[in-house]
């Protein structure tokens, strides 16, 4: 109340600009990792959106295999990163896969290591080898659940942010 009486009186077409510059930033959430760095680029985005289990890992070509397997060591350095506050809002089950992070990253980096060093002659091998070690990952390891709860993270936030912009112009308009 303080801020807003001792500013001086708005008309209408003031108050809209004032409202649109003030809301912009509300609707353009941040990703879950868009603060941790080092990460290769799009990789809140892919698991995000377009991570549809294993099958979205599963590749085609060497070049997709390196991608893919560079977007798990991605992931996990994410998790990595952001472990203190993940651990906070994981239940059990998930904190036990978030235990294990470190050691799928190792796993992970050395695979990465043996694909780019067998390259396209041993892609056919490589193949197998990802397909089976993405699903002990994501499925028996639980990688898919600590995904999930990103993804929870991430919309929580936003919509906490948008909420958090939008209820004081609420509050001014009335």
């Amino acid at each position: 109340y303080l801020l807003t009486s001792s500013l001086p009186p708005f008309d209408n077409s003031t108050m809209r600009i004032v409202l649109a510059l003030l809301l912009l930033p509300a609707f353009a959430s941040a990703g879950f990792f868009d603060d941790v760095s080092g990460l290769g680029e799009g990789v809140g985005t892919f698991f995000g959106d377009s991570f549809k289990g294993v099958t979205s890992l599963i590749s085609g070509t060497q070049k997709d295999l390196e991608g893919n397997v560079g977007r798990v060591m991605d992931l996990l350095k994410g998790i990595k990163q952001k472990m203190p506050l993940l651990d906070v809002i994981a239940n059990d089950s998930q904190k036990k896969t978030l235990r294990q992070v470190d050691g799928f990253l190792q796993q992970v980096t050395s695979f990465s290591n043996a694909v780019k060093s067998g390259g396209e002659a041993q892609f056919s091998q490589n193949k197998d080898k990802w397909s089976n070690m993405a699903k002990s990952l994501f499925e028996v390891g639980g990688l898919n659940d600590i995904v999930k709860l990103i993804a929870s993270q991430s919309s929580t936030t936003s919509t906490c942010f948008i909420a958090a912009a939008v209820l004081p112009m609420v509050y001014l308009l009335r």
